[in-house]
């Protein structure tokens, strides 16, 4: 029977066991055995930085010789500061033959900003030849990994790590839901997964500056994301799938959430 995943201790986690710990400025995480994870947040200083490095490095050395997957979310991140930059520099220095011996594979997940080209070219600059790959999730890490046994526990990743970045939590389940079961996003339906009244929710919503709408169509723009970076599927199908009316009302909503056209974001993501 494979045990709940979820908080552990560090000695644990070092030691190889599944489940993840919550620092301050970073969450770290093994989902099995031979794929670990992190993602810093807020103000990464050098004492975050250290206590990152030495996390890695210790469960890297606990399941070495053997290569592991390795995650590195950094779409939470905020200020990075030079003195947190050095520390990760060394460690890297240090622990680079170790690094390649162990890393099987690598996944960035990153701001929008930065292209894959920044990545790739970070990565090699660090002397690290590992094949690297992205997402734009953690969920969807686990599929381009071609490990479907991770999606679960990643999708729980997911809600500890908006949790730790500050959504409220009922926040981070309205989007889990409109995420993963969008043709049960009638407002009554989803108040009532989330333990909530119609107008409760709508009140939570609006007291961050939200709505309802906003969250559906950010969800709809999501869904039509992954589908245009992993498939080939006309724009009309992925308009249908992601719940649009039409291609013309998904590149609407596309540009407004992501600054870009349907066609532009996949033409960036098969590079």
């Amino acid at each position: 029977m494979v045990p709940p995943f979820g908080p552990v201790e560090r000695a644990q986690l070092a030691a190889g066991a599944p489940g993840w710990v919550l620092e301050r400025g970073f969450l770290a995480w093994r989902v099995r055995p031979d794929c670990f994870g992190s993602c810093l947040f807020g103000v990464v200083d050098a004492e975050v930085m250290s206590q990152m490095c030495e996390l890695l490095g210790a469960s890297t050395r606990a399941h070495a010789p053997r290569p592991m997957d390795i995650i590195a979310d950094g779409r939470a991140q905020g200020t990075l500061l030079p003195e947190a930059v050095e520390v990760a520099t060394a460690f890297i220095g240090r622990e680079l033959e170790l690094a390649r011996a162990c890393t099987r594979r690598l996944v960035i997940l990153s701001p929008a900003n930065v292209t894959s080209a920044t990545l790739i070219g970070a990565v090699a600059f660090g002397g690290l030849s590992v094949p690297l790959l992205r997402a734009d999730d953690l969920p969807q890490a686990g599929r381009v990994l071609d490990r479907p046994e991770l999606v679960a526990p990643l999708r729980l990743l997911e809600v500890a790590i908006t949790e730790a970045s500050g959504v409220p939590p009922w926040l981070s389940s309205l989007r889990h839901l409109l995420r993963t079961d969008l043709d049960r996003a009638e407002p009554a339906e989803l108040a009532r997964r989330l333990g909530l009244s119609v107008r409760t929710l709508q009140r939570k919503l609006a007291e961050l500056g939200l709505s309802l709408h906003q969250e559906l169509t950010a969800a709809r723009v999501a869904i039509a994301a992954e589908l245009l970076a992993e498939t080939d599927d006309k724009l009309d199908a992925i308009a249908l799938r992601a719940g649009f009316s039409s291609r013309a009302h998904l590149a609407r909503a596309f540009l407004r959430e992501r600054g870009e056209s349907p066609d532009q974001f996949r033409r960036t993501k098969r590079g």
